[in-house]
């Protein structure tokens, strides 16, 4: 799958979950890296995330993935394919929903 159509059903999945559940904040790690010429995410959905969310006027922060969870506080989690499992077992075992789009 090329970059630019996994980025696209990444960010359509966020609208879906925004559409049905308000979103006052966005915790995320912030991994990845913008491309300066093009503003274009060139890795990392973390980064994807934050990007999709200031653009959307929602504020962001973030966190180290090992911090995310209890200084985070978040009260649902998206998982994209290469998700940390452990994280993502993490999260479910502190009764944080975790929603995986893909499956």
């Amino acid at each position: 799958m090329s970059w630019a159509r996994e980025a696209n059903q990444r960010t359509k999945s966020l609208d879906t979950v925004r559409s049905k559940r308000p979103i006052s904040l966005v915790v995320h790690a912030d991994r990845g890296e913008i491309e300066p010429a093009t503003g274009r995410t060139v890795c990392g959905a973390e980064k994807l995330v934050g990007v999709w969310a200031e653009a959307r006027g929602i504020p962001t922060k973030a966190y180290t993935p090992d911090s995310i969870l209890g200084d985070g506080q978040p009260v649902g989690a998206v998982a994209f394919p290469g998700a940390d499992p452990d994280l993502c077992t993490r999260a479910e075992a502190l009764g944080i929903r975790v929603w995986r789009p893909y499956g």
